[in-house]
Parts: C-alpha cells; structure tokens; sequence
C-alpha cells in the first residue's frame, strides 16, 4: 500500500510583471515563486513590490498602503466567491480606484477601502441581467448600485 499526499500551498495565484521577473503571488498576498512568463494567471499591474523574495508576502511603498490593502482584502473576495478564474488582470495605477478585468468582457471599476464581497455580489447581479455577448464597463463607485456602460 502507498499513501500519496498531494500538498497545495494555495489554490488561486496571480501575477506581478516587474523588472524582467514576474513574481506569483496566492490571494493571501504571499510570494510564492517567480516565472519567466505571465501565462494564464490574472495579472496585477500598477503596482511596484519592495524588496521582493519567494517566501515573503508582497509589500508595496508606503504611499500605496491603501492600495496593498484593498487588493488583498478584493484577493480574498475573489477567493471566498470562487471567482477567481473570471479574473483577467487587476490595475492599480489609478489612485481613486482599482480595475479588474472580468470574465473576458467587462471592466469593472471599483473604490478603494471597498465591501468587495458585496461589489462582487453586484456585478454577478449585473452581469446576469445582460447577455451573455454584451461588453463594457461595471462602475461600482457609487453605493448600491452598478452603472454599466457599453464599451
């Protein structure tokens, strides 16, 4: 008899392009190795990690502290949801608000500091009113609602 213990240090992963290196982080925000390519993993750009090594969890300069929070508490959403495989990318280069690329069709724009489970909860609302070939943008920035805008 042999006993085959398979160990998974985290389900979801994403990448962060930079200098060359592109470092897999999981929804926790831990580092857990460096590829040469992105591949089929969500990519999160406008950002700059400080210091980076495997092993360690992601830092961001000081000035993006609000930034480093919301996208890990939206990380942990994603993971809580089981939608991380509808991501495409996630941009942080906009101080107001945070983009994440959806589901191959949408983009959808969020405040920072955000109840990303229940902004989630919304745009699968949203998207569930549309069909399934229409594109655009999901502007969650006003409270309780989902604005969408055909691209």
């Amino acid at each position: 008899d042999t006993l085959l213990i398979e160990v998974t240090e985290c389900a979801s992963t994403y990448a962060i392009p930079q200098e060359g290196v592109v470092w897999v982080i999981s929804g926790a925000g831990k580092l857990v190795g460096t590829a040469q390519e992105t591949g089929d993993l969500p990519v999160i750009d406008g950002c700059e990690l400080l210091a980076p090594s495997v092993g360690s969890h992601m830092a961001l300069a000081t000035e993006f502290h609000t930034r480093q929070e919301s996208l890990l508490s939206l990380l942990s959403a994603l993971d809580e949801a089981e939608a991380v495989e509808q991501v495409d990318a996630i941009h942080l280069d906009n101080p107001a608000t945070l983009v994440m690329d959806y589901a191959g069709r949408f983009s959808v724009v969020m405040p920072y500091g955000a109840d990303y489970g229940k902004l989630l909860r919304f745009v699968d609302e949203a998207m569930a009113r549309l069909e399934s070939n229409e594109t655009g943008i999901i502007d969650l920035t006003i409270e309780g609602e989902a604005h969408i805008r055909q691209k």
